[in-house]
C-alpha cells in the first residue's frame, strides 16, 4: 500500500496552475471551432510552461544560494 504525506499548507503554484487550466477549459467549452480550441490549448500550454519554468528557476536559484552560502572561501598553504 502506498501512503501519501498529508500536506496542510496550500501550495500557491498548484492553485496558480489550476487557475490557468480552469480558465482555458472554460474558454474551450464556449468554442465550437476546432481550430480556435487548438489555439486555446496551445496558449494554455505556453502559459503553463512559462509558469513551470519560472518556478523551477526560482527553486534552483534558492538551492544554489543556500549551497553557495555554506561554501568556504579561503586559501591553504598548500595552494601556493
Amino acid at each position: 500500500m502506498i501512503t501519501r504525506p498529508v500536506i496542510d499548507v496550500p501550495i500557491p503554484q498548484y492553485n496558480k496552475a489550476n487557475g490557468i487550466i480552469n480558465t482555458y477549459d472554460d474558454a474551450q467549452r464556449g468554442e465550437a471551432d476546432p481550430a480556435t480550441r487548438a489555439a486555446l490549448r496551445t496558449k494554455a500550454n505556453g502559459e503553463l510552461a512559462a509558469m513551470v519554468r519560472a518556478e523551477t528557476t526560482d527553486a534552483l536559484n534558492k538551492v544554489l544560494f543556500e549551497l553557495s552560502s555554506g561554501m568556504k572561501n579561503a586559501y591553504s598553504r598548500s595552494d601556493a
